[in-house]
């Protein structure tokens, strides 16, 4: 048996940080104009920057769902239950979890977009 490939050598070498190198893995940070999700009015269009402190399972599991940094997604309700529509997917979640995701407007390019045409 190749002891390199067990898995109390492969726990043994994460605890020490020998074998292989970890590809680091580069997390977006909240600019400045980043807000909380749970501070978003219902009906505005926001794109998603950060799971801010989010528990790698509970990421996961809303990645399952399309729930990343990139994102665009929208508010639909607050009461009785949170309710965000992100596609054609909607989700009830916790203000606990709105709390972890930072967002932010979406850039809009259809200004940027139409001051090129005028100048044409």
């Amino acid at each position: 048996m190749d002891e390199s490939r067990t898995r109390a050598a492969s726990l043994l070498r994460r605890l020490v940080g020998g074998g292989r190198p970890r590809a680091e893995r580069r997390v977006p940070r909240p600019s400045k104009s980043a807000v909380p999700l749970a501070h978003v009015d219902p009906g505005s269009p926001v794109r998603i920057v950060s799971l801010k402190g989010m528990p790698p399972s509970r990421s996961a599991r809303l990645s399952a769902f399309g729930l990343v940094p990139g994102t665009g997604v929208e508010i639909v309700q607050r009461r009785p239950v949170p309710v965000i529509r992100l596609g054609e997917t909607s989700l009830a979640l916790s203000d606990e979890i709105l709390e972890q995701i930072w967002v932010e407007a979406p850039e809009r390019a259809s200004e940027g977009s139409g001051r090129e045409a005028a100048g044409r």
